[in-house]
């Protein structure tokens, strides 16, 4: 596969110990465990809303869904007959 005198720093982990910092690579996942670790922090914050509002609000968004759509249809085919009625077509 590696062929030539150079052929171990030609592979994944010659390419790491040559092109990148090993210490701002460890660096760069400590942040990272400490990033995931306060955002699991954060979300144990959080007041999760229970069933029945859940359920609530749904049905609050499906029924506005609903009504936009009813209005955009019938925005829709009253625009089109009058750009008929103006084309003449």
């Amino acid at each position: 596969m590696f062929t030539g005198a150079n052929w171990r720093t030609k592979g994944p982990v010659g390419e790491l110990s040559r092109g990148y910092n090993v210490a701002e690579i460890k660096e760069n996942i400590v942040e990272f465990t400490q990033y995931l670790q306060d955002s699991k922090a954060e979300l144990k914050k959080v007041t999760w809303p229970g069933r029945k509002e859940t359920m609530g609000l749904t049905w609050v968004v499906l029924l506005f869904v609903f009504l936009i759509s009813l209005f955009l249809g019938v925005a829709d085919l009253g625009l089109s007959k009058v750009v008929k009625l103006v084309l003449g077509a």
